[in-house]
């Protein structure tokens, strides 16, 4: 698997491919995030698409964000939304990019969020660990 980034001018390129899987992590990341956000963002710079190519065909996508942490500074590659296609897993098999990608950014670590319990077993092989719950009651 190969991680391709997707410049923000060649994003149109891609759009249709990738946009339907991507809409299918929206559920999982935020009732108030549309997939006209992801795309506005990656248009921005402020996010980035790689799509995960296996012998040149699409296999998955990821959008990742650089962040920084507020209270110290430290850098990190943030998993926004990531979709397998095909049968593939583009964390498992794109895990050692991802690991590049974040080191070149000068990040120490990579989070990514779930609103599911699995995720924490599913990436805890990988190297994840969880940091924190987050708890939410509407009013």
């Amino acid at each position: 698997m190969i991680l391709l980034p997707i410049a923000p001018h060649q994003l149109h390129t891609w759009w249709r491919t990738v946009s339907g899987d991507l809409a299918l992590c929206l559920p999982h990341d935020n009732d108030e995030v549309w997939l006209e956000d992801v795309y506005s963002m990656l248009r921005a710079g402020q996010a980035t698409l790689y799509v995960a190519l296996v012998d040149d065909a699409y296999a998955a996508c990821v959008v990742v964000i650089a962040r920084q942490d507020p209270w110290t500074g430290q850098s990190r590659l943030h998993i926004w939304l990531s979709r397998n296609h095909e049968g593939h897993d583009v964390l498992r098999e794109g895990m050692k990019q991802l690991e590049n990608i974040a080191r070149q950014m000068g990040a120490r670590e990579i989070t990514l969020r779930s609103d599911t319990m699995a995720m924490q077993r599913l990436t805890r092989d990988m190297g994840f660990r969880l940091r924190e719950i987050e708890l939410v009651k509407e009013v």
